[in-house]
């Protein structure tokens, strides 16, 4: 029989760090303020461990997930933007700070493989940070990358696909 393991859960408000972090990515790579497309002072944050999901906050029940729309991820203590906030942005402000990807290159970014430069179909700058993943078919938003000069390639940070293999 296996040793069970423990996860650390954690549910609060979120920090002023992480939020902070938000606002800075936004306004530079989109010239825009976060508080132009969520309720700021309702950010929660809900933690396993080290990973944690910043999200718009509509449930008040003190052991619930999360509700409402995800917003950021806090991962190794990096505040990136989540691909539903990305879609806001790109709704409102177009494309920008992304990366479309062909068709091979969306299968294997969904796999968790990092995204190489032939399977990049076009490019949205800036890419100094991270940037969105778009699926070349319909222009959804499939995960964050960021690009890493050294090995010329667009590193996976998040994906989607993250939720079949760690949760299906």
């Amino acid at each position: 029989m296996r040793g069970r393991r423990r996860i650390k859960f954690a549910n609060n408000p979120a920090p002023a760090e992480h939020v902070e972090a938000l606002k800075e990515y936004i306004l530079g790579a989109f010239n825009a303020e976060l508080d132009l497309l969520v309720e700021v002072g309702e950010l929660k944050e809900t933690c396993f461990n080290d990973l944690c999901l910043i999200y718009q906050g509509i449930n008040e029940l003190s052991r619930a997930v999360f509700s409402g729309g995800l917003v950021g991820i806090v991962k190794e203590g990096h505040v990136i933007p989540s691909p539903q906030l990305y879609t806001k942005l790109f709704q409102r402000f177009g494309w920008r700070s992304c990366v479309v990807a062909t068709d091979k290159g969306v299968k294997a970014f969904l796999y968790g493989n990092d995204l190489l430069l032939e399977s990049v179909a076009e490019i949205y700058p800036p890419v100094d940070s991270y940037v969105a993943v778009l699926d070349y078919y319909d222009y959804n938003v499939i995960g964050v990358a960021v690009w890493d000069e050294p090995s010329k390639v667009f590193k996976n940070v998040f994906d989607l696909g993250v939720y079949l293999r760690k949760l299906g």
